[in-house]
């Protein structure tokens, strides 16, 4: 197809000039509709989602209440949205200092020639190819406050359990465990 369409636009060149005129116009033309795809589902409503952040708008009426940098203003003062990103940040520092130099040491440890390591690595990259629902489920099996697995090993052991997914001061460390165990197979890789 490529030498279809550059004889059709390059008959009247020959050699080197055919060659460099080919480069400077089938390039672009082969890139015109992905850039336009990318241009339509991309840039556009980034910017349509800037120019309805400056409104007060329900979701359904024509954009008619301008309010500037007030949702902005409000949102920096709810403290819900703060909260939400001091626990982004927790994660996202915790995932770099704890999470991933692990998996960068394991991963330097799978690469020598050791027996079982191909099992090992499947081993370790298969929570990462579960479905977010599984995850969600297993684990709060697993932190359920009545009969819990973790609660369970915790009496075993005659330690007391928790409510790990209620109490405020213990439920980011659960979500991080999960996330460490569902992404680690992918940062290792």
């Amino acid at each position: 197809m490529q030498k279809a369409i550059s004889s059709f636009f390059l008959a009247p060149f020959r050699g080197k000039k055919a060659q460099e005129l080919e480069k400077r116009i089938l390039i672009p033309l082969f890139l015109l509709p992905a850039g336009l795809l990318y241009t339509w589902l991309v840039i556009l409503p980034v910017f349509r989602a800037i120019q309805f952040s400056l409104y007060q708008w329900n979701g359904l009426t024509p954009l008619e209440d301008f309010v500037g940098l007030g949702n902005f203003i409000y949102m920096f003062s709810d403290d819900v949205f703060l909260e939400a990103i001091g626990n982004n940040l927790f994660i996202i520092v915790f995932s770099l200092i704890v999470q991933l130099p692990i998996a960068l040491g394991l991963a330097v440890l799978l690469q020598r020639k050791l027996p079982g390591r191909v099992a090992f690595r499947t081993i370790f990259f298969m929570p990462f190819i579960l479905s977010e629902v599984i995850t969600g489920v297993v684990f709060q099996y697993i932190f359920r406050a009545q009969g819990g697995l973790l609660n369970r090993i915790l009496e075993m052991l005659n330690l007391d359990g928790a409510a790990w997914l209620a109490e405020p001061d213990l439920v980011m460390y659960a979500v991080f465990v999960t996330l460490t165990w569902k992404y680690f197979g992918y940062h290792m890789i």
